[in-house]
């Protein structure tokens, strides 16, 4: 099989997909996730290849699909923030109203009480997300693993997989 040239950087749009790919900001944050410019991703222009970062694949060598969709909700963070702070003001607190220590510790023990507050408060804005699987069978044998966390990219995967898979 003959490899492409040439980057693909992300989802390439093609007639009749609908794949959300946005444009290369320019002013990214420090701590923003970005891609090399060569690692390939996706689909090629022409919905016949799949990239998956070193992995070529030509979707007609495609026998066997098996598509997973992962979501959840990461709440374990939360509920550790909220155990070890509260324990935190709960032995300042203890500590300022039990055993006589200065009043001062009292400020401590309000400071994780508040952090514990807004442990709270984030478990209540917890986004879920969704990470897609497709494990790919081809014709050789080998088993290729393609992940993706945005939605129309995975749909446009499984049209253009089921396309050759039709064809």
């Amino acid at each position: 099989m003959e490899r492409p040239v040439g980057r693909t950087g992300l989802s390439v749009p093609r007639a009749g997909a609908v794949v959300a790919s946005r444009p290369r900001q320019v002013g990214r944050s420090p701590g923003a996730i970005t891609r090399r410019p060569d690692a390939r991703h996706g689909l090629d222009a022409t919905g016949a290849i799949l990239y998956s970062g070193a992995e070529v694949v030509d979707l007609t060598r495609v026998v066997h699909l098996d598509a997973l969709g992962l979501s959840e909700k990461d709440l374990s963070t939360a509920f550790a923030t909220i155990a070890i702070f509260s324990g935190v003001a709960a032995l300042f607190i203890f500590g300022v109203v039990e055993i006589g220590w200065r009043v001062k510790f009292l400020l401590e023990g309000v400071l994780f009480g508040a952090i514990a507050v807004c442990a709270v408060a984030e478990l209540f804005s917890a986004r879920r997300h969704t990470l897609y699987t497709f494990k790919l069978t081809l014709d050789d044998g080998r088993m290729v693993t393609f992940v993706t966390a945005d939605r129309a990219e995975a749909h446009a995967a499984k049209a253009a997989i089921d396309a050759h898979a039709a064809a």
